[in-house]
């Protein structure tokens, strides 16, 4: 019987698609004195600072806001980052209803390329994110979009190329760091991704992809415990991540430690039946079981 084992990239398909940005101290949302980029509002609502409880927090950056505008566009993906980080629902009233800086004249180019990408139809995307970009060459949304779709067609230098512009315009942009990890990931350069990785954690502790993306390219490295620790973290903040515990088995039986291999792979398969890997690898442990009894 064959012993070898299947594992995809695939499983980070669905997994870049939302845009995340982290800065570092409230003190920079105190001295707020130009529209407020989505990193602005959540340094605010994420910070640890005694000054002022959740509510107060809400209440400051809403009359900011009202004041100053913002430079981005509330996407359906963004609110759902905001509500995760706490925004009261009159800071997110107030954000739809803000005047907007210079990335709302490319909005719509932008919107559309968005429209594209989840279709799957990324040179019509990147189309419009060129155009969004031509109206608004600081829009740091449309080049980390951009390079997503790069990313899609696996084009992966003129995917790092707009990540780079991106990190060049808001250096505190979490996600982006693990998105150029994930290109330099796919261009087998781990070292390089894994220090993306890091940056993207130190700017948000508890950002679940992060930790899962990490583990994946420590595995590649054949740095197996290393993985199973990131994965681990990983399912803390995310329990309900069927892949991270899919990729956490493939870790454990990559070291022959198949009976924890056996327990992630049949965990990943109640959150989500459908991981076909998950079923031949929980298969074929199973089977190499038997044989050894």
């Amino acid at each position: 019987m064959s012993t070898k084992f299947l594992f995809s990239k695939a499983t980070f398909g669905s997994i870049f698609l939302t845009m995340l940005l982290v800065c570092n101290s409230w003190q920079t949302v105190q001295a707020q004195s130009k529209p407020f980029t989505l990193g602005d509002v959540l340094t605010g609502l994420q910070s640890k600072s005694n000054e002022m409880a959740t509510a107060q927090k809400n209440e400051f950056i809403t009359k900011r806001i009202q004041e100053l505008g913002v430079s981005f566009l509330l996407t359906p993906e963004i609110e759902t980052e905001l509500r995760n980080a706490a925004a009261s629902p009159e800071l997110i009233a107030a954000i739809k209803n803000a005047k907007k800086g210079k990335e709302s004249a490319a909005g719509t180019n932008y919107e559309l390329g968005l429209a594209y990408g989840k279709k799957g139809q990324y040179d019509l995307a990147i189309t419009e994110y060129n155009k969004a970009i031509e109206l608004d060459p600081f829009y740091v949304s449309a080049y980390h979009s951009r390079g997503i779709a790069y990313n899609k067609k696996k084009e992966y230098d003129l995917a790092i190329t707009d990540y780079n512009k991106a990190i060049l315009l808001d250096a505190n942009y979490a996600r982006i760091y693990v998105n150029r990890g994930l290109a330099y990931n796919n261009k087998n350069q781990h070292d390089q991704a894994i220090v993306d990785y890091n940056k993207a954690i130190e700017l948000n502790p508890n950002f679940a992809i992060a930790y899962f993306s990490r583990g994946y390219a420590y595995h590649n490295k054949k740095q197996y415990d290393k993985a199973i620790t990131d994965y681990t973290k990983a399912i803390e903040l995310n329990p309900q991540d069927a892949f991270a515990y899919f990729n956490r088995g493939f870790s454990y039986h990559s070291k022959a430690d198949y009976d924890r291999a056996i327990a992630d792979y049949r965990k990943a398969l109640e959150i989500n039946p459908n991981i076909e890997y998950a079923k031949i690898n929980l298969e074929r442990l199973l089977e190499l079981k038997q044989q050894k009894q």
